[in-house]
């Protein structure tokens, strides 16, 4: 039986339960590239487990390894500061969610 998603689940909605979770927990070191490395965990075991992709965004293999472009746009700038700031979702009609 395959599991679905109720509602469609973006990149930018799986990084915010990451950092909401790290905020929580009280975990001090995501950076964006741990974040996009939980992130491809997260989309290449939901792919393999449920013959279906977690998120529509693309995952790109660049110079430096795997990232989702969405995300690493929104999260370059922290260097290898800790993310503290929820991400924006851009919709396909190009309006932005706020982040909760």
């Amino acid at each position: 039986m395959q599991n679905k998603l109720q509602n469609p689940t973006t990149a930018a909605q799986i990084a915010n339960l990451y950092i909401q979770y790290a905020q929580n927990e009280n975990i001090t070191d995501l950076n964006h590239i741990k974040l996009q490395k939980l992130l491809y965990f997260a989309y290449a075991w939901w792919s393999g487990l449920n013959q279906n992709t977690l998120f529509p965004e693309n995952v790109c293999l660049c110079k430096y390894g795997i990232v989702i472009p969405e995300i690493l746009e929104q999260t370059k700038y922290n260097g290898n500061n800790k993310i503290t700031n929820y991400l924006y979702q851009i919709n396909d009609d190009a309006t932005v969610t706020q982040p909760p």
